[in-house]
């Protein structure tokens, strides 16, 4: 139970208030008494003289002793001559009969001592009937400080319990939204990645729950993407697969003609390269996003590596007659040569393969202080606005129309982004359907 947060700042904080509360009990006794030693003393003077000034017998002076006892808090005690006692109002003690003598003598005793519980007692020196005698007083400083001790203590209690409660409903506001959190993970522990932390507050505790929030939401995404992924895979495998499957038993059973025969076999051949092709991309997607790639760089002209990309896929390019326009400054870069050679054959098969007959291909390439930006425009068919947050997902199609067949698999795009990013670049796309395409990425020299 002690290991509950809430149960350890509930001790935290009444210990806080506890401590402060007795120290200042024992302060405020202290300088009480203190501050009121001098009055009592005065009063206890001025109330022996009182009664001796109209003490004139013997029966007046212990009615008057008696009265002021019982009022006054005060203890009295008279000695005669021979030192016995004449008077006593409860005032148990033995005087030193140097004391007594000094009294009887006709001079004035006062003594104090003790630090919380003062000791007061003063000698007052009379006569009655021609007689000397001593008059000892002293307060009941017990029971007045008794009285201020409970009046201190009963504050001190009532304080405490005041605090306590309200420090536990207080740290019960502070703790809840932590609580609610523990639960939260739990939650993710089973995969409900839909659960959401309620957020009613705006300090630190606020944003720790938005934070979890926005947390529970990405892993929910990113649980979908691999359900996706998953789907993807197995929907990319699974139909070519079934027809390899359907083509060889027609064959090995003899259900067609040799001609269509080899036509099957050239379909299989076909399949079984792109099923190669996609299994290999995904490799290699893997070993990227798994930062096991071992990242080699090399000083290479990058102008002449765009302008050779171009030109080896010159045929895809003529097939739609396109307008070829380069604007390549001669630019220098450290990198990955093979991941950026990767990189242009994705982006430009894009530009290419999306683009309508007749269109153009814009690529050009400037060095802008250490940052090096390549685009690649094109004027095809382009993106819709609600497709293009999520191009760089794999297996995601833009064009929901394309099929399979084209040798697409919606992994370039993801490996586009996983390549820039290795180089600690950056890639942006902007795209208005009917209008075209804009890919521009922006990579350091990493000299």
């Amino acid at each position: 139970m002690i290991h509950s947060i809430y149960i350890r700042n509930v001790l935290f904080y009444v210990l806080a208030i506890l401590l402060p509360l007795i120290i200042s009990f024992f302060l405020t006794l202290y300088f009480f008494q203190n501050d009121e030693i001098e009055n009592m003393e005065q009063n206890l003077i001025d109330s022996g003289e009182k009664v001796l000034d109209i003490a004139n017998d013997e029966h007046v002076l212990k009615n008057n002793l008696e009265s002021i006892s019982y009022f006054q808090l005060m203890e009295f005690i008279v000695m005669d001559e021979q030192r016995l006692v004449y008077f006593d109002a409860g005032y148990k003690f033995d005087l030193p009969d140097e004391v007594i003598s000094h009294v009887l003598d006709g001079e004035f005793y006062r003594k104090e001592s003790g630090v919380f519980i003062p000791n007061i007692l003063v000698g007052l020196p009379f006569e009655i009937n021609g007689e000397n005698y001593a008059l000892f007083i002293k307060p009941n400083i017990e029971q007045a400080t008794s009285m201020v001790r409970n009046t201190l203590l009963t504050a001190l209690f009532i304080v405490l319990v005041i605090g306590s409660l309200f420090i536990m409903i207080t740290t019960k506001y502070l703790v809840n939204p932590i609580t609610q959190i523990i639960l939260a993970t739990e939650e993710l522990a089973k995969s409900n990645y839909q659960y959401r932390v309620p957020v009613t507050r705006k300090d630190e505790l606020g944003k720790l729950s938005n934070s979890f929030n926005l947390m529970a939401t990405e892993l929910e995404k990113v649980e979908q993407m691999r359900k996706d992924f998953i789907a993807n895979v197995s929907h990319e495998f699974k139909s070519p697969l079934t027809s390899i499957r359907g083509m060889t038993i027609a064959i090995k059973e003899g259900l067609v003609t040799q001609k269509e025969a080899t036509n099957y076999l050239s379909i299989i051949e076909k399949e079984t390269e792109r099923l190669s092709n996609l299994t290999e991309q995904l490799l290699k997607l893997s070993i990227l996003e798994s930062e096991k790639y071992t990242f080699s760089t090399q000083n290479y002209r990058l102008d002449d590596q765009i302008k050779n990309q171009i030109v080896a896929l010159q045929v895809l390019w003529e097939e739609k007659n396109l307008e070829i326009e380069t604007s390549l400054q001669l630019i220098s870069i450290s990198a990955d040569k093979d991941l950026l050679s990767n990189l242009w054959t994705n982006l430009l098969s894009n530009a290419i393969k999306y683009n309508i007959k007749g269109g153009k291909l814009i690529v050009k390439g400037v060095e802008e202080d250490s940052i090096i930006k390549i685009v690649i425009e094109d004027t095809g068919i382009g993106i819709e606005d609600e497709d293009l947050p999520y191009i760089f997902e794999r297996f995601y199609r833009a064009d929901k129309a394309h099929t399979r067949t084209e040798n697409s698999y919606g992994i370039g795009l993801s490996m586009a982004k996983k390549i820039v990013e290795i180089h600690h670049g950056d890639i942006k796309v902007s795209s208005k359907v009917g209008v075209g395409t804009k890919i521009e990425v922006f990579l350091p020299k990493l000299k």
